[in-house]
């Protein structure tokens, strides 16, 4: 069987076999839900680009060690409020949507930023996300992984060219906590630091989730899912980062129409339309329009509830007995845990950003007037 053109064309054919896709409970509620996606591609520049986006705000504030601790605690407040700023603004434009890039490209870019070598046989060739919208909760989001090698050569000992992540990643883009639940216990790495690859960062408004259309995740070895899980650390951050930008870069969106297709179930059937999304800049220049576009939404008008939050001065542990037992410390009326002897902060509810840009929650969209061709 010839490959076929796209890693959601592929899922797609997929779902009409007779065996169900692996780590899928049904093929058919699957493929209702590619159908029904509204799907963009980012061809091999734009992949590119989205390394630079998700990594390039957060190499100058990367600690070393000869920061003194106080240095130290400001760049981690600094990552934090950067990787806030992307959540609250990572409102994907459809109820479902899918997005499909190559992996090796950004990931490639992403390395270089931060040093690091890079051999692009380790990643698959493709990566695709399918986000949901929260069917009652519509702040809330869920992005389900999937990668793909369309090489003969790269495909594992079975053929196996096509996997999906066991696991789903969930965030709201307000203070709301996630509707979906851990699957891990409290008093780790929070999901938050391990989705977004800023380990310091934690909040509830994140998870790493079980979705209701995959088997149970404990039928998995627990350590292969948590050694999965760390390979792919910070993936939320690269479609936060172009979720929370997709209105403010300078992009063509074409149109392709599928023209082949496959048999299957007794007939003929025509692979998936797409848009695909290139950036129209040269390449020179995108450092430059990363920065631009980043610090907009790190800038961008947004709604705070009232909440506590964890004084950096004097953190509250994450190994307090109290907290490791109950999931709460034991405060008293000046904020302080009696056990652990750290400190939370009240912030009352306030607009923050600047309004004039934009409000986070009010004027995103991904209309184009006329896509360019």
């Amino acid at each position: 069987m010839k490959p076929a053109p796209t890693l959601i064309d592929t899922l797609y054919r997929a779902t009409f076999r007779n065996e169900p896709i692996m780590g899928f409970k049904s093929n058919a509620e699957l493929r209702e839900r590619l159908i029904n996606a509204h799907r963009f591609m980012l061809d091999e520049r734009m992949s590119d680009f989205l390394g630079e986006l998700a990594t390039r705000a957060f190499v100058a504030l990367k600690g070393d060690a000869s920061d003194s601790d106080e240095v130290a605690a400001v760049k981690d407040a600094r990552r934090n409020q950067q990787v806030e700023a992307m959540r609250v603004s990572a409102m994907a434009p459809h109820k479902i949507t899918w997005i499909e890039y190559h992996l090796r490209h950004a990931a490639a870019r992403t390395q270089a930023l931060i040093g690091r070598p890079y051999n692009p046989a380790e990643a698959p060739e493709r990566e695709g996300w399918l986000i949901e919208q929260h069917p009652e909760l519509t702040c809330a989001y869920r992005m389900t992984l999937f990668s793909w090698n369309p090489k003969p050569e790269e495909q594992d000992d079975q053929g196996f060219g096509m996997w999906a992540f066991p696991v789903a990643f969930t965030w709201t883009i307000d203070d709301t906590p996630s509707p979906w639940p851990s699957l891990f216990a409290k008093g780790g790495t929070p999901d938050s630091g391990i989705a977004s690859g800023i380990i310091e960062y934690d909040t509830p408004t994140v998870s790493i989730a079980q979705s209701e259309l995959q088997i149970d995740v404990k039928r998995y070895s627990a350590d292969a899912v948590k050694n999965l899980i760390g390979e792919w650390v910070g993936i939320v951050r690269r479609a936060w980062a172009l979720l929370a930008t997709l209105n403010d870069l300078p992009l063509v969106i074409s149109n392709v129409r599928a023209t082949k297709g496959f048999v299957a179930k007794g007939r003929y059937r025509r692979f998936l339309d797409h848009r695909t999304i290139t950036i129209s800049v040269p390449q020179k220049e995108q450092t430059k329009i990363a920065r631009q576009v980043i610090a907009l939404v790190r800038r961008r008008g947004h709604h705070v509830r009232e909440h506590w939050r964890d004084d950096w001065r004097n953190p509250p542990s994450k190994r307090c007995p109290q907290f490791l037992a109950t999931g709460l410390h034991a405060w008293t009326a000046d904020q302080r845990c009696e056990i652990c002897g750290g400190h939370r902060i009240r912030v009352h509810e306030h607009e923050r950003g600047d309004s004039s840009l934009g409000y986070v929650t009010h004027d995103y969209r991904v209309e184009h007037e006329e896509p360019k061709t």
